[in-house]
Formats: C-alpha cells, sequence, structure tokens
C-alpha cells in the first residue's frame, strides 16, 4: 500500500496508527509557504493601523518590519491550514464528524524545511458479527410465580401499613426485623451500605445466607464484622467469579411489625374490590417484573458475549472523551472523591485504568451496536418520535432569557441523544436474541 504523496503544494506520508487514528506527516514546499506569508499580511494589514496608511493597505515590508512576530505566527496558522488542504487533496481517508477529530503539531519550523504532523480520527472499521451468531446465553431459567411468593408481596405490602414494636430485651432472633448500619471494608474509605436499612430477618426475607448467620443473635448498640460468601443453591460460575468482602454491621434496632387484617374492607383502601383481586394483580406485577429482570438479564449476558467475541478497534479520542467524563462523575461525588484520594499513586493509576476499560468497553459496544442496526436493518420504535418531541417539550419554557432557552435546548439535544441510543441498544439487544438466537422467552405461569 502506497504511504507516500506529492503534489506541487506538499510532500505527504500517511502512517496508520492504533486506535482509529491517521498519522500526516507534511513537508511544505515553498511556494505554499510564500502564499501562506502573503495570506497573513493581507489578514495583518486589515487590523493594523498606521498613519499615512489606509487599512488593509499598508505595504508588505512595513508589515515585515515592524510585526515580525505577529507575521510569523499568522503565517504559521495560515500555514497548518494551507498544508493540511493540500494533503486532503491527495488523501481522502474519511474524518469522523466529531469535535476535536483532526490535530495538528509543528515538526519543524525554519528555513530550511517547514514540516507538520496531523493527527485524524476516523470512523471503525465494520466488525464481523458472525460471531455473534453462536454466542452461549448465560442467564437462570425463567420460573413461574408461585402462590407463595404472591403471599409473600402481599405480606411486604401489609408491612407498609404496619405499626411497629421495638423489641429491647433480647438479641435478633429468626422472624424478627431489625435497623442496621453498615460499611464494606474491602474498599478504602469504607463506603456506607446499609444505612438505617430495615431487614426482615427471615431466610425468605433475607437473599444472603452470611447477612441472615450474622445478625441472628446480635444485641441493639453492637457492632460486628462479618465475611460476606455465596449462598450453597447458587451456580458454580457465580462461586467462582464471587469476591469475598469484609463488611461491619451496627445493629440499632430489634422491631416487630402490627400488620392490618387481609380483607376485602383492607383491599377496597387501595382500590380494589377483593383479597382474590389483590392476590391476582400481585401476580400479574410478579409475573412482569420476572421476565423483565430475565430479559435484563439475557440482554447482560448477551453483552457480555459480544465483547468478548466481536472484534472492533475503536477511537482514541472517543475512549479518552469517556474516560474523561466517568472519571469527573466519579470524583465529583463526596464517596467517590474520598475513596479516589485515601489511594496511593500506584491505585490511582490502577483506578483510572479500571475506569478506561470500561470506557473502551461502552465505545466498543456503541459501535457494535451500529453494526447490528446496519445489518439487520432494524427500524427505531413506532413511538420513539412522540417521546424525543416530549423530551424536547419538557426543557423549553415560556418566557425564558436567551441564554435559558439555549441551555434548556442543549439539555434537550444531550438528553434525546442519551434516549436514542439507550433505545435503538436495546432494539438491537432484542432482534438478535429474537431473530438470531431464538432465545427470547415465553410468559410463564405457575
Amino acid at each position: 500500500m502506497k504511504t507516500s504523496f506529492s503534489n506541487d503544494d506538499v510532500q505527504l506520508h500517511i502512517n496508520k496508527l492504533p486506535g482509529c487514528t491517521v498519522e500526516y506527516t507534511v513537508t511544505c514546499s515553498p511556494s505554499l509557504i510564500i502564499r501562506a506569508e502573503k495570506q497573513a499580511i493581507k489578514k495583518i494589514s486589515k487590523e493594523v493601523s498606521l498613519p499615512g496608511f489606509r487599512k488593509g493597505k499598508v505595504p508588505e515590508e512595513v508589515i515585515r518590519k515592524n510585526y515580525s512576530k505577529a507575521l510569523e505566527g499568522e503565517t504559521k496558522e495560515e500555514l497548518t491550514q494551507l498544508a493540511f488542504k493540500a494533503a486532503r487533496t491527495l488523501d481522502s481517508t474519511p474524518i469522523m464528524q466529531t469535535e476535536g477529530s483532526v490535530g495538528a503539531k509543528v515538526l519543524h519550523y525554519g528555513p530550511e524545511k517547514i514540516e507538520f504532523q496531523y493527527f485524524i480520527t476516523t470512523n471503525p472499521e465494520n466488525p464481523d458479527l458472525t460471531p455473534i451468531e453462536s454466542v452461549q446465553i448465560q442467564a437462570k431459567q425463567l420460573k413461574p410465580v408461585t402462590d407463595k411468593e404472591v403471599q409473600k408481596e402481599i405480606k411486604n405490602l401489609l408491612r407498609l401499613f404496619a405499626t411497629w414494636n421495638d423489641i429491647t430485651d433480647r438479641a435478633v432472633q429468626d422472624g424478627d426485623f431489625v435497623r442496621i448500619n453498615g460499611y464494606d471494608l474491602s474498599v478504602a474509605g469504607e463506603p456506607k451500605i446499609f444505612n438505617e436499612s430495615r431487614l426482615d430477618v427471615s431466610k425468605e426475607g433475607l437473599s444472603t445466607t452470611w447477612l441472615y448467620e450474622a445478625l441472628i443473635g446480635m444485641e441493639i448498640g453492637q457492632s460486628k464484622t462479618a465475611e460476606t460468601y455465596p449462598n450453597a443453591d447458587e451456580n458454580d460460575e457465580f462461586k467462582k467469579n464471587f469476591s469475598k468482602k469484609e463488611v461491619r454491621l451496627e445493629l440499632t434496632r430489634i422491631e416487630q411489625p402490627n400488620v392490618p387484617e387481609l380483607n376485602d374492607e383492607f383491599v377496597q383502601k387501595l382500590g380494589l374490590k377483593t383479597v382474590q383481586e389483590l392476590e391476582t394483580e400481585m401476580k400479574k406485577r410478579l409475573e412482569n417484573e420476572a421476565m423483565s429482570n430475565h430479559l435484563q438479564a439475557l440482554k447482560d449476558s448477551l453483552i457480555d458475549e459480544i465483547l468478548k467475541k466481536v472484534a472492533i478497534e475503536v477511537p482514541t479520542l472517543l475512549v479518552d472523551r469517556e474516560l474523561a467524563s466517568r472519571m469527573r462523575r466519579y470524583l465529583s461525588s463526596t464517596q467517590g472523591k474520598k475513596e479516589y484520594e485515601a489511594l496511593s499513586k500506584e491505585e490511582q493509576e490502577m483506578k483510572k485504568g479500571e475506569i478506561r476499560s470500561k470506557s473502551e468497553e461502552a465505545i466498543r459496544l456503541y459501535f457494535i451496536i451500529q453494526a447490528i442496526i446496519r445489518k439487520y436493518q432494524i427500524a427505531p420504535p413506532a413511538n420513539i418520535q412522540q417521546n424525543m418531541t416530549e423530551i424536547a417539550q419538557k426543557h423549553f419554557k415560556e418566557g425564558s432569557t436567551k441564554r435559558a432557552s439555549q441551555q434548556g435546548m442543549q439539555q434537550a439535544q444531550n438528553e434525546q441523544n442519551q434516549y436514542l441510543a439507550e433505545t435503538m441498544m436495546d432494539a438491537a439487544l432484542m432482534h438478535v436474541l429474537d431473530k438470531v438466537l431464538h432465545q427470547l422467552p415465553h410468559p410463564v405461569h405457575a
């Protein structure tokens, strides 16, 4: 592949770099330098005022004598633009349409040679999507909602209307409710993971065995350190990847609820007619939640497989931009800033490396999703335009100042872009699950 080109204005050498970057090394011809200087003189002449000369009519020799530094700077700026335009006539590498997609620096600037270097960000090449057709999705089987689960949810509903009695003369027993604070001792800064949280201390009420066993026998005011571990019924993959942590628990209260009686009179306060109707509606809601959670697990698994199986090189420029955005969000939170500042320099670099990896994954996923949308010609949902309009209207206010209106328009555009990206990603993932892998579940009834 030819990498060196020339015309009357420049000599161009092209070098392809990682991260969707193309490097131009451009050497300027004497004629181009002269042209740039003339344009610089003309520009300076229009800006300066000298006695005896009209603006724009100051002789070249006067400009050179009195404004030599300004002339050198202006010539360099003009030459930077002219050299790039001349180089683009020799190479038509597509430039990504985003801010900062072309960068420039001076390599040599002297009487013997003037040479610039340009860094062009290009769009990623279309990835090979064939591996998607054979990915293995890992997700728990969708199970029917049982009557036991419905009754448990109704109990939780009744507790919303309960009054609470404090237990002060004994330790925690099975069936109690407790208020606790909890701290993750495995993370710098010991972030709070429970904040006066009310927990149901029963094997049905707590999803983790370690927490149930740690709470049983605790007394009010007691502090205890516990180690997390996976439940015995978790799959081997989950157990293998489980990351153990040390957690400090502080018990502040032991409680027992006084719940209202479940009858038609109570149910009617909720806008329903009978207990049976409540049970039916509760079952529908649990089935919808189960389906939603199952679909999300399928999509999460598909994303993991896509990132593993589909190779694509993405622009360093976008990865750097995403990293900067994520670091700003991380450090803007009190907890994130405290955690980061507690790290050593080496640990901070490791943390940035972790965030950079996540940033690159996000950019890779975006471009892979775009390729899926193109390949399978996935159309936006029918209601997308209406939702986009509602987002815009939400940010428009009557009688706003010009500045406030501009800010509102920018916020609306940002929110619309985010909504569009998330909606189309969801549509692409659902299409792959349904039409490519044939793994979309159907509702399951007990």
